[in-house]
């Protein structure tokens, strides 16, 4: 797959179809009225403990590996936790803001199915009472044998109460990509 969709910029209306789920609630918010996709998106849903938010994506095309950016924060918009998915260098890097310097190596993907093919991504982040655990989706059971479906770190600490979570801010820097579907479920 080369391409997940061709012109971004024309989507006005979004719809897909649900099966199995009970009691799915999202809002989706897009700032400026011509916001390129998926610059801007906003999920306006918290995320309670012991719960965690699912992200599906798609990268635009393999040629100048993108950076995806997710941002966890506070009803202001204040970020708690930022989760940065370099495709350029093979590294996901997670970053509490407010409390760490700098981006924190989290999981590196760099030799994995993963990095190599442009696949569709899935992450997770779960939100605890003292910690976050990312987890990142790899070769699947395609590579099972060879490398671990999935890849996570643990992420200890909060400079917000994890109470406060109350929005999910998606950004590329390839306006090609797409964030195709997300969720919210308990761990």
């Amino acid at each position: 797959m080369s391409l997940c969709i061709n012109e971004t910029q024309d989507i006005v209306k979004f719809s897909y179809y649900l099966n199995g789920i009970k009691d799915f609630e999202a809002i989706l918010e897009v700032r400026p009225k011509r916001a390129r996709i998926p610059g801007d998106w906003h999920l306006v849903k918290p995320i309670p403990i012991g719960s965690k938010i699912v992200i599906k994506y798609c990268l635009g095309d393999r040629v100048g590996k993108s950076i995806i950016v997710i941002r966890l924060a506070d009803k202001n918009g204040i970020a708690a936790l930022t989760v940065t998915i370099d495709y350029t260098i093979g590294m996901l890097f997670t970053r509490r803001v407010g409390l760490d310097d700098k981006d924190l190596e989290c999981v590196n993907f760099s030799t994995s199915i993963r990095y190599i093919l442009n696949m569709l991504g899935r992450i997770e982040i779960a939100v605890f009472a003292h910690q976050y655990k990312v987890t990142m989706l790899m070769g699947g059971k395609y590579k099972e044998s060879k490398e671990p479906a999935t890849r996570e770190c643990m992420i200890y600490g909060h400079h917000l109460s994890p109470y406060d979570i109350q929005q999910t801010v998606f950004d590329s820097a390839n306006k090609k990509n797409v964030f195709y579907a997300h969720y919210i479920e308990t761990v």
